[in-house]
């Protein structure tokens, strides 16, 4: 051709009664470019046939046409866990942790291969699970009454061919819906849930693997820039943490021995969470019938770990699976790293992280404001606590200035002198440092690629192995004397992991002076940052003034102060996101349900594909797993919701239930909620609060939420003695309307409005199941 373009040879495409010809077409600058061509055996659609090429823009990466598997059914034999009980018998005998680890991975690998042995299989495609044999024979026959036409143009035989196509289509159809709504019915866990509805394209698509886009290594230079920060802690530095005087009056801490039901327990988790990808080839999945073989063993070379303060240099390899952060990343920053650990190492650092855990709760060690990887706290909790002492000001004249900072890499740039002189404040003893310093110490990491094939092993030096159990708990303790420095905001901070936000409060006249002292306090972060080794990210650290709309407008901006971090003003904001909830300047939440709104459209986008096919209680479970969380998520924080904009929560409700029952828009909705056995958005608030609430009277957890729950006084006491022991709140005194319909009045009076029956239930189970009857009776009064 002239513009030294080429057609792609098909032939006739487009077939009449009488004729073929030739008008579609498929032009390519190259033909040595196509790897395939492709048309159909049969018209595809209006008697056009389908076309269909592969076309080469660059040089793909090599990719291999096998897999390696293990039969599974060589491991159900009743000689799989003897065999292995025998085998691991000799390693209890060893005295050096590294030995023992070593020979326990040795024998365990030996085992499998000896009874499922690694194989190598072709990969190919297959033809679709609910296809059948005689769907395909009957294929066959519509392909050969089309051939036969085409020869010789009998009018009959086309009208036999269409009727036959229309058939298979509807019957191929009614098999694929069978066979999805069949495995979707099997599916029990949350977790399975999604992985199948994402492989049958249900949910969300997931993001193509960094490594279309990166080389490993390229992937690999970039992660190790963050890792490698800091130096590690050498022996001469743990010696000298050691030798640190200590408060006398703060209890020791000690890893204590395992015992073999804690390490059974252990083994029972992991391998029921996990699949067949542990780094180092050896997943419990495979081992699930035998881990009372593996129990014995482990607790022997656990106790030694212990008792020698080594940790084994086997378990401290992770295997990087990068993943992207957005569809197509530019640059390795717009990717991350998800560390792959051996199942063995999620089972030994699980017994020692709850040991430490248990530690830090029982003697009250952690900052009470930190609410991050704890029992009892979450993000919910934090968010209330802002949002209770923002709210009574919003009315009350007074103006809240919030500070909320973001940190690069938090996890991964935390400096090990730094943690185990921490750790050592807290009179951890030198062999749980040492344990400590050996687990940190001498790590290595390699980038698995999507074949499986590894990078070489590199050594990190600075941050807390991810993915591992104990790294939350130690970030936390690292983290936690950031809490101390403060002399404004001792009190009216939060920090939730390595989020942290501090504000203050003043009257409109003190504007500037609260923000010197903001900036007093900012400055004292970025100093303790800096001296700890981590680095703020200034461009994601967010101000907010929440004050009335009034009160909002008669502030003069032009002579207010600015917030200064680090030689950058910080502008205010009109809206931040804080922890996943959208606040606005006046405390709306307008633009939080706004944001609601868009993800659950965005989510029923995507089910309505799959909604002429699969039936109501499908629908259901499917609405309940990917919607109802962003209506539950945080919800007591915006609980003084305005009527108005509660009614948009309620009209998304109403969207999910006409798409599980595919009604129309003015069909009476009030049967569907009796039959899913649904609450309205406001009354499914009032359950969580009043669960909610039930579980702060049982565990007073957290603490600074012990407060809001006002006890009342001897007399309301022995009042609720005589009703049967039901508790009662005292409701406090309000004088604004969003004091009024915030937490801590609507706690009190939703609490006390319930029947002292459910109120005196003597089991979180047992108060379930009678707050959701009563509420349950409520909507159909």
């Amino acid at each position: 051709m002239e513009a030294s373009l080429e057609f792609v040879p098909f032939g006739a495409m487009h077939h009449g009664a009488t004729f073929d010809t030739v008008i579609d077409s498929i032009i390519v600058d190259s033909l040595d470019r196509i790897t395939r061509s492709i048309k159909s055996l049969t018209p595809y659609t209006a008697a056009h046939d389908s076309l269909m090429v592969e076309y080469r823009l660059v040089d793909p990466l090599p990719v291999g046409d096998t897999s390696s598997y293990r039969d599974k059914r060589g491991i159900a034999v009743p000689e799989f866990e003897p065999s292995l009980r025998s085998a691991l018998d000799c390693v209890r005998d060893l005295d050096d942790v590294d030995d023992m680890a070593n020979g326990i991975h040795r024998i365990m690998l030996e085992t499998l291969n000896t009874f499922a042995p690694l194989g190598r299989r072709s990969v190919r495609a297959t033809r679709a699970p609910w296809f059948t044999l005689a769907l395909k024979e009957r294929c066959r026959m519509r392909d050969g009454l089309y051939q036969c036409y085409k020869r010789t143009r009998d009018p009959d035989l086309l009208r036999r061919f269409r009727q036959l196509r229309k058939e298979l289509k509807r019957e191929s159809r009614g098999a694929r819906e069978a066979y999805l709504l069949n495995g979707l019915r099997s599916i029990s866990t949350e977790a399975r849930r999604w992985s199948y509805l994402r492989r049958i394209g249900i949910s969300a698509p997931q993001l193509p693997s960094p490594l279309t886009f990166f080389a490993p290594e390229e992937l690999f230079d970039h992660h190790c820039a963050v890792t490698m920060v800091h130096p590690g802690c050498s022996a001469d530095a743990l010696n000298g943490i050691i030798a640190m005087d200590v408060q006398n009056d703060l209890p020791i801490f000690n890893f204590r021995d395992v015992t073999e039901v804690e390490v059974l327990s252990a083994l029972a988790r992991v391998a029921g969470g996990v699949g067949t990808g542990s780094g180092d080839g050896l997943s419990l999945a495979y081992f699930n019938d035998a881990l009372a073989a593996l129990a014995p063993v482990l607790v022997s070379t656990i106790n030694v770990m212990i008792s020698a303060g080594k940790y084994p240099h086997l378990w401290k390899k992770s295997y990087i699976r990068p993943l992207s952060k957005v569809r197509a990343p530019s640059s390795p920053a717009q990717t991350r790293p998800v560390s792959n650990l051996p199942h063995l190492t999620k089972v030994c650092d699980g017994l020692l992280t709850a040991q430490i855990t248990e530690h830090f709760e029982s003697h009250s060690l952690l900052s009470p404001l930190q609410s991050g990887f704890r029992e009892g706290f979450r993000t919910q909790t934090a968010l209330i606590k802002v949002t209770e002492d923002i709210r009574p000001g919003v009315e009350g004249g007074i103006v809240t200035i919030l500070l909320l900072f973001d940190f690069n890499s938090a996890f991964d740039m935390l400096n090990h002198v730094n943690l185990i002189s921490a750790l050592r404040k807290l009179n951890f003893s030198p062999n749980a440092l040492s344990l400590l310093h050996s687990y940190l110490s001498q790590r290595s990491q390699a980038v698995m690629d999507d074949a499986g094939d590894l990078t070489d092993f590199r050594a990190y030096t600075s941050g807390v192995p991810q993915g591992s159990t104990p790294a939350p708990i130690l970030f936390a303790v690292y983290i936690d004397s950031l809490t101390r420095i403060f002399k404004h905001c001792t009190a009216i901070h939060m920090m939730f992991a390595d989020d942290l936000q501090i504000y203050l409060q003043c009257l409109p006249s003190e504007i500037n002076s609260t923000i010197a002292k903001l900036n007093q306090e900012a400055h004292s972060v970025a100093r303790w940052v800096h001296d700890n080794g981590l680095v703020l990210n200034i461009s994601k650290t967010k101000a907010i003034l929440f004050a009335s709309d009034q009160n909002f407008m008669r502030i003069q901006w032009d002579h207010c102060s600015r917030i200064v971090l680090e030689g950058t003003e910080i502008p205010f904001e009109d809206c931040v996101k804080n922890l996943g909830l959208l606040m606005y300047r006046s405390l709306s939440w307008r633009n939080h349900v706004s944001a609601i709104s868009s993800r659950v459209y965005g989510v029923l986008h995507r089910l309505r594909s799959a909604a002429y096919f699969l039936p109501s209680d499908i629908k259901k479970i499917l609405v309940d797993t990917f919607i109802m969380p962003h209506f539950d998520y945080s919800c007591l924080a915006f609980i003084d919701i305005k009527a108005t904009t509660d009614i948009k929560l309620k009209r998304l409700l109403n969207t999910c239930i006409r798409y599980i029952f595919r009604l129309r828009r003015d069909a009476e909705l009030l049967p569907y909620y009796r039959r899913l056995d649904w609450l309205t958005p406001s009354d499914r608030r009032a359950y969580v609060l009043n669960l909610f609430t039930y579980k702060m009277l049982s565990a007073a957890r957290p603490e600074y939420l012990r407060d809001i729950y006002h006890q009342p006084n001897e007399l309301i006491r022995r009042s609720a003695r005589l009703a049967g022991g039901a508790r009662t709140l005292e409701v406090p005194f309000a004088d604004t309307t969003t004091y009024k319909t915030g937490f801590t009045i609507q706690t009190a009076n939703e609490w006390n409005s319930l029947p002292a029956r459910i109120r005196s239930a003597s089991s979180l189970p047992l108060f379930k199941r009678l707050l959701r009857d009563h509420m349950r009776r409520s909507l159909s009064a």
